[in-house]
């Protein structure tokens, strides 16, 4: 067997196995992933509807819905069907990478891939359902795809239709994919001899036609707000970049690392334009980011508005520092290195939400302490580092009741008196949620979420 043939084999089996490692993960921690404010909401939605569960609209999310739906069809239990979502929003991904291997024959673009999920995933495993992170996905099986098959040279029409709908898919994903899209496309530019320029304005013109189709067809104003980002930028977010720093020198650490190695690479080897390019992309989206921050603490969502950065620093650095290194040896040891580093990351950082998990059964066995399965919590009794992202508490205390056998089913919402009616207080059979309020015996699926007749008291921690 031929050297490279041997060196290939070792890539496609570390990437093979780093990808089985994640799987893993997806069902060992299962209940931590599902239980995270949006992840919950979704699940809550497949269960209760029995069907494709799309927020703001964003449809690439049925692809990770399948399984789960599936287990639905058969009505298995819903600790089976919390583990089938995990590992089908996993699966995605997964399946992303090994095209990439074993179609393309990419495995740098593999090792790309990987290494944003793992660097960037010490939070945000615990919070899949992000749409942002599967286009982001797509965006370098796009840009494996463009590379492999040197679509920048010639292109025919069945690939240029599968390009076509790799956009779409990208693009309707999340508001935000545009942004690492467009950095893909700047750095193609910069490092791909012999481009067709004709083809790149093509593509450039589909991908804008794409993303501007998607706000006058398909506009939600959850997505729409976020374009006002700009509006609300601070010169200096002082206190956003303390806790960005304070939390990445603490969980994200290969990251703090690879960002001046690669950009002290690219100097090293001369590559001023691409310096520049990675430099300002940095400086700018991450100031973006940390503006929109804000003094909150730094939750899922802080972890999820931050993605670029972390495959736009895994581009470069696979692509122009790793690859470049003449040792093999050398070269293998550190990609095994940094593979073993990003999954201790992601497994080091269960304890966020298993920590919330404990909090939440706190706040449940505090409510059936007080002869009822239905808890309203005043704001003020909520400890700090969780009161932000606890909007969905209602749906996590309702799954997590359900997902325990030796658990009254139950719930819990976050509610001041001043804001409490007599019809919620009275009622026997509601079921408040952030934004409304459900007849539990008419309109919760019972098989999985029943709630016994019973009033909302408010429990005192």
């Amino acid at each position: 067997m031929k050297l490279e043939n041997r060196n290939s084999s070792f890539y496609n089996l570390l990437a093979s196995l780093s990808i089985a490692v994640l799987l893993i993960f997806s069902l060992v921690f299962s209940l931590e992933r599902i239980l995270s404010a949006d992840t919950a909401t979704y699940l809550y939605n497949l269960v209760n509807e029995r069907e494709f569960a799309f927020g703001s609209q964003r449809f690439i999310a049925a692809f990770t819905q399948l399984i789960p739906l599936f287990f639905l069809k058969l009505n298995a239990s819903l600790a089976t069907v919390v583990a089938a979502y995990s590992f089908n929003m996993m699966l995605f991904h997964a399946l992303v990478v090994l095209t990439i291997v074993f179609l393309f024959k990419d495995y740098k673009s593999a090792f790309v891939l990987l290494l944003s999920h793992l660097i960037a995933g010490s939070l945000l495993f615990y919070y899949p359902v992000s749409e942002y992170q599967m286009g982001l996905s797509l965006s370098i099986l796009l840009y494996s795809y463009v590379k492999t098959f040197k679509l920048y040279l010639s292109i025919k029409m069945h690939q240029f239709t599968l390009l076509f709908f790799l956009l779409l898919l990208i693009l309707y994903s999340h508001p935000l994919a545009i942004i690492f899209l467009a950095f893909l496309l700047a750095y193609f530019f910069l490092s791909v001899d012999g481009l067709n320029r004709k083809y790149f304005a093509l593509f450039i013109s589909m991908s804008l036609l794409i993303w501007f189709s998607k706000y006058l067809f398909f506009a939600v104003p959850n997505d729409t707000s976020n374009l006002d980002l700009i509006k609300g930028l601070k010169l200096f977010p002082e206190n956003a970049w303390t806790i960005f720093w304070r939390y990445s020198t603490s969980y994200d650490y290969v990251f703090l690392v690879l960002v001046p190695l690669t950009f002290l690479v690219l100097v090293i080897r001369k590559k001023w334009l691409l310096s520049a390019l990675y430099f300002f992309f940095i400086l700018i989206h991450l100031h973006m980011c940390l503006s929109k921050l804000g003094k909150s603490n730094f939750t899922w969502y802080s972890s999820h508005i931050f993605q670029a950065l972390y495959f736009a620093t895994s581009l470069i650095f696979i692509e122009q520092v790793w690859d470049k290194l003449k040792k093999e040896s050398l070269k293998k040891g550190l990609i095994f290195g940094l593979l073993i580093l990003g999954l201790i990351q992601i497994y080091n950082h269960r304890f966020y939400n298993q920590n919330r998990i404990a909090y939440i059964d706190n706040l449940l066995s505090k409510t059936l302490e007080q002869g009822t399965n239905r808890g309203l919590i005043e704001p003020r009794f909520i400890a700090s580092e969780y009161s932000e992202w606890f909007w969905a508490l209602d749906i996590e205390s309702l799954i997590y009741s359900s997902y325990k056998e030796d658990f009254q089913n139950s719930t819990v919402i976050i509610k001041s008196k001043e804001y409490t009616n007599l019809e919620e207080l009275n009622s026997n059979d509601l079921f408040l949620v952030f934004w409304t309020s459900y007849n539990a015996s008419e309109q919760l699926d019972s098989s999985y979420f029943y709630l016994e007749p019973n009033r909302y008291k408010f429990v005192e921690l």
